[in-house]
């Protein structure tokens, strides 16, 4: 198993309205990214390879559907900086 030891956050905002936990949520049970994710209490875990490189994401909503906000936490096996250098 691969341990994602660095990380990063940033945020994303939407255009408002924006209903974070509408769009994720998939009333037919079908994944945003891959059938491994996990989401509930307005967070989703799932992990994409980014550059090759595995990434895992934990997107979680800080903000309403008003004034929209999305934290995004990347989470790497080697220093962030190095997905800017390849």
């Amino acid at each position: 198993m691969v341990k994602l030891n660095h990380s990063l956050t940033y945020e994303i905002k939407p255009i408002p309205p924006y209903n974070f936990d509408l769009t994720i949520r998939k009333p037919a049970g079908w994944p945003l990214f891959t059938p491994l994710e996990v989401y509930g209490k307005s967070t989703l875990w799932t992990a994409v390879f980014l550059n090759n490189t595995l990434t895992g994401l934990k997107l979680t909503s800080k903000g309403t559907t008003k004034n929209p906000l999305v934290e995004a936490k990347m989470f790497l096996e080697n220093n962030p900086q190095n997905l800017l250098t390849k």
